[in-house]
């Protein structure tokens, strides 16, 4: 008995080259559409982390104030000592090349907020004390200039010991000078305010409200090509460092610590910014020691005023120059 021919739809039959090339072409069409986006929700996820243990952080330090008035006790100090002279200097800043291998502080966290070195004065040190800061870490970074000893390198808090500061510092002349660079400045209200780091030997983790001390998820995305990958406390404006500033005051004569910052970023000239929401600040005055801000690696700070662009006009000519 002969067997009947198999219906059509049970008959195997292969792909022509051409079906497989079409198959190919969307395929390759679609991966071209899809990953930016996915790549986009990696990093806004990055971000989102980046926000929240920000968030987190200041929640901690508000609790430890409300209930002490304090600090957090065994921050880093920001700085490098030379091992030869023992002299403090600002740690490297990235050149943004990953082919000369590492520096120490991200580009656009010195960029956005205009690090120097300051030397404390006896005032200082003892505001800062009185804040719980009786000690800290010099961090001295390997990828540094020649340093003294490698990190954690434990230093009482007392006048003469420099720290970071934004905007400007006392660079053991005595008095404090002001970086005047009218470019963009993310975060105007930050001048003259002490940058301190939040790594491992910090009471935050000692004490158990922190398992570790996270890198920023963020400082992953680009070419990692610094080192200083964790979150800093960025205090407020001391007493003290506003009685010196009053004194010294190192934006000039005439402005008695008032400066203009407008809502526009570029180096703009006067007749670009006749319309620009603007806003006028006490770059002199003291802060509330609740005013205090963390910052991530790349300089972004929580709590955030806003999120405009703003220029700074220092000597008041209607213009950032």
């Amino acid at each position: 008995m002969s067997r009947s021919p198999q219906p059509h739809y049970f008959r195997q039959r292969g792909f022509t080259l051409m079906e497989l090339l079409v198959v190919l072409v969307i395929l390759g069409f679609v991966i071209a559409m899809v990953a930016p986006r996915l790549a986009g929700i990696g990093s806004e996820a990055l971000a989102t982390v980046t926000r929240t243990n920000m968030a987190a952080l200041i929640g901690l330090v508000t609790a430890d104030l409300q209930k002490n008035g304090k600090y957090p006790t065994g921050m880093i100090n920001i700085v490098s000592v030379d091992k030869n002279t023992g002299a403090y200097h600002k740690p490297m800043v990235s050149d943004q090349d990953p082919e000369t291998g590492y520096e120490v502080l991200g580009h656009r966290m010195d960029q956005r907020h205009r690090l120097h070195i300051h030397h404390l004065s006896e005032a200082e040190a003892l505001e800062l004390r009185g804040r719980g800061v009786l000690h800290v870490y010099n961090y001295n970074s390997p990828y540094d200039r020649d340093v003294a000893t490698r990190s954690p390198n434990m230093q009482p808090v007392a006048a003469n010991v420099a720290v970071l500061m934004t905007g400007g510092g006392d660079n053991a002349t005595g008095s404090i000078t002001a970086d005047l660079t009218e470019q963009d400045r993310d975060h105007p209200e930050t001048l003259f305010r002490m940058v301190f780091g939040l790594g491992s030997e910090t009471s935050l983790i000692k004490n158990g409200q922190v398992h570790g001390a996270p890198t920023c998820p963020e400082s992953g995305q680009d070419p990692i090509n610094y080192e200083w990958k964790w979150y800093s406390l960025l205090l407020p404006r001391l007493k003290a460092t506003a009685q010196r500033l009053r004194l010294d005051n190192p934006l000039g004569t005439s402005s008695n610590g008032t400066i203009t910052a407008y809502a526009a970023e570029g180096v703009l000239p006067g007749a670009a910014l006749t319309t620009a929401a603007r806003r006028t600040l006490d770059a002199y005055e003291a802060q509330h020691p609740a005013f205090f801000a963390i910052l991530d690696s790349e300089g972004l700070i929580h709590p955030s005023v806003d999120m405009t662009g703003w220029g700074i006009d220092f000597n008041a000519d209607g213009d950032i120059n």
